[in-house]
């Protein structure tokens, strides 16, 4: 998000923190050096502490934060991984240095939001679901954390909502199992989200 997203959002929350405020873009950054993540909360909860991963190719499209409040605490950590088409393996080693933050943490309270560009197969089958190869990487980056051995013991809470409601889950399974063509697959997520290309012709 841009600073002028940030000016309209933070009338709608008690306190937030903003990427571009850790890690202010230098003299020489593009204007994709001053883009950022924006964690916000409202009056029952507090923002602790706030920081970027410092150890990603662009820490600045990262944030976590520690937050408190109704007898709770949690860490919330939200990111965008890059495109691949623009950054290559950068969008690898930017999950690469996520992964490598939730693996260490992965015992503590944590919600996880992110704009993925991931995966290229959304399979209901954790075992067939397929990531963006990029320049040869496979995919591995992505993996770590969407995989079926994710490196953190968080649960896709649209995979929780699929188990509790098989009827949804079933539609999905017949859609993807009846289509023997990979390209295809590509086309046929658990729920859509974006756009990713053009309808096939």
């Amino acid at each position: 998000m841009t600073e002028k997203d940030r000016k309209y959002l933070r009338n709608h929350f008690t306190e937030h923190a903003f990427s571009p405020d850790i890690r202010e873009a230098g003299p020489f950054d593009g204007t994709n050096r001053k883009l950022g993540c924006f964690i916000g909360v409202t009056e029952s909860l507090k923002l602790k502490q706030s920081d970027v991963l410092r150890r990603t190719p662009f820490p600045d499209r990262t944030i976590v934060a520690k937050i408190e409040g109704s007898g709770i605490a949690f860490t919330a950590v939200c990111f965008h991984s890059l495109t691949g088409v623009g950054y290559k393996k950068t969008k690898s080693a930017q999950y690469t240095g996520i992964a490598e933050y939730l693996a260490a943490h992965k015992d503590e309270p944590m919600i996880c939001c992110f704009d993925a560009n991931e995966p290229e197969v959304d399979h209901y089958n954790l075992e067939n679901v397929k990531f963006f190869n990029q320049r040869g990487d496979r995919g591995t980056g992505a993996a770590l954390l969407m995989g079926a051995d994710p490196v953190h013991n968080m649960q896709d809470t649209y995979r929780v909502f699929l188990k509790k409601n098989p009827t949804v889950l079933h539609e999905i399974q017949q859609q993807q199992d009846q289509t023997t063509d990979e390209k295809a697959l590509k086309y046929l997520p658990l729920t859509t989200s974006h756009i990713l290309r053009g309808p096939i012709s």
